[in-house]
């Protein structure tokens, strides 16, 4: 059969996709092993939905940054879409149903996702959702609960570079009450985008080098800056200027005036396009700064908000209180997350990691009261958060590998001996042992630094990889004997 070209282009994996290795697929089981074993153990049992749904119920919630970085398709004249996260979908077998069982109701996921990302946004196409939702919770016990296992899942992966900021949506949604429905979105988007080039930057003021990637990004965040400014008329002496390299010392640079050409592009389009008073507007560019303790942030607001966030913020307070006395770890209050205006309905939180370029933002969650409703079911409080565990597999990089694990090679060394090696290969795993089948007349099979532990005739038993302890050792050596000792069948 002829041979054929297809080009390289054709054997790299599509743009914002992954492949994974044996070793690298191994590193990503144990993110979600470990994430997977917190949620278990705190009572979520796993549930499972189609990996598309219905457009219009994914459309339904999502802000305008998802409905649009959706991957569509029509079948049978219906449009559908890949799943762009996991709430809307478990929140439809809640409305319809299908979640039964006593109050309150837990589930978990760990589950792929997809979202059209722009080259050089640094996210994944496809990414792994880890997480859980919490229906007919009441605030605040159900608010503290997600923020608990959300540090809980921190600390089984990494420890102490992934923390948590909490706020409360309703900070902001009280100063854009008078707004009607699409005046409100808008205002929301001008500051979630807001929001986040103040986090992205924050994590730049110290980057000790500089790739392609970082470049490529940083170029990319800068530029929708710069768009708003056109839009808005900013005067020319503040528009953004690329550096003509990207150094440690310019992306530092960089990452200090992006935030304020944000801010000031941003409150001139609140007022342009959102209808806002001058006043408030800059209230709320002013609030996506403030972050700290519980106590710092929640009289920064009162100060800068008034009465009309003295709700918010006391329940913020509450909830912070209760999470640090009942041992959630890197815990801080933030005025500036107010992720999904349009969809939270209390509290919210980002799970970030604010040493790393950029202080990637690698999950986050939430109080979504109408949700079901919504959907067709009844009135139904709930709580959730996810992770993406791509982004913490890259975080980590090579932590999460190990060596490979102790494996028994039968060989055979004539092929007359292939049916016995191969039958002692299956009893070895059937006793729990790590044994591949045999590959007759091939010594290559024990590549690789091995030890013999026993050589009879045309058989040979090597062990090759690695056990943690010189106890597992001699454990597996004896249970290797055991198998090779018993008579086998007839």
């Amino acid at each position: 059969m002829a041979s054929r070209d297809i080009g390289a282009t054709q054997l790299t994996p599509p743009r914002g996709t992954i492949d994974y290795p044996p070793p690298s697929l191994a590193a990503l089981s144990r993110v979600l092993g470990a994430l997977e074993n917190v949620l278990e153990h705190a009572g979520y049992p796993a549930v499972r939905t189609p990996m598309f749904e219905r457009f219009g119920l994914l459309a339904m919630r999502a802000g305008d940054a998802i409905r649009h970085s959706m991957f569509t398709f029509t079948s049978e004249r219906v449009e559908y879409a890949l799943r762009p996260e996991m709430t809307t979908p478990i929140g439809r077998m809640v409305a319809s149903g299908l979640l039964t069982g006593p109050l309150p109701r837990r589930v978990r996921y760990a589950a792929p996702c997809f979202r059209y990302e722009r080259p050089g946004s640094r996210r994944q196409r496809e990414f792994t959702q880890v997480g859980a939702e919490l229906f007919d919770s009441l605030a605040p016990w159900g608010d503290v609960e997600m923020i608990i296992l959300a540090s809980e899942c921190a600390r089984a992966v990494d420890g102490d570079r992934i923390h948590l900021r909490v706020g409360d949506i309703r900070v902001f949604g009280s100063q854009l009450a008078g707004l009607n429905a699409e005046a409100r979105g808008v205002a929301a988007n001008l500051l979630n985008d807001a929001l986040a080039v103040e986090a992205r930057c924050a994590g730049l003021r110290e980057v000790e080098r500089v790739d392609d990637a970082l470049a490529t990004w940083l170029r990319d965040l800068a530029a929708g800056v710069f768009r708003l400014q056109q839009r808005v008329g900013s005067p020319t002496d503040e528009t953004i200027a690329l550096p003509s390299a990207y150094t440690p010392d310019t992306v530092a640079a960089l990452a200090r005036e992006l935030p304020r050409a944000s801010r000031d592009a941003t409150r001139l389009a609140l007022v342009s396009m959102a209808g806002l008073d001058e006043v408030v507007a800059s209230r709320l560019v002013h609030g996506t700064t403030i972050q700290g303790t519980i106590g710092e942030v929640a009289e920064a607001g009162r100060s800068l908000f008034g009465d009309s966030a003295a709700e918010a913020l006391e329940s913020l307070q509450q909830v912070c209180a209760l999470a640090d006395a009942a041992g959630a770890r890197n815990v801080e209050a933030s005025l500036g997350v107010a992720r999904g205006l349009e969809f939270y309905t209390g509290t919210v939180f980002a799970v970030v990691v604010p040493e790393a370029p950029g202080a990637p933002v690698v999950g986050g969650g939430g109080r979504y009261d109408h949700l079901i409703e919504e959907l067709g079911g009844p009135s139904t409080p709930a709580v959730g958060f996810a992770v993406e565990v791509e982004q913490i597999l890259a975080l980590l990089g090579h932590e999460m590998e190990r060596p490979e694990p102790a494996t028994v090679v039968v060989v055979a060394a004539e092929p007359s001996a292939w049916v016995r090696a191969a039958e002692l290969s299956g009893r070895l795993r059937a006793a729990g042992l790590r044994a591949p089948l045999p590959q007759p007349h091939s010594p290559t099979t024990a590549d690789g630094p091995a030890i013999v532990v026993a050589s009879e005739g045309p058989y040979r038993l090597m062990l090759r990889g690695e056990t943690s302890e010189a106890a597992d050792f001699i454990a597996l050596l004896t249970q290797l004997r055991a198998v090779c000792e018993t008579e086998a069948p007839e």
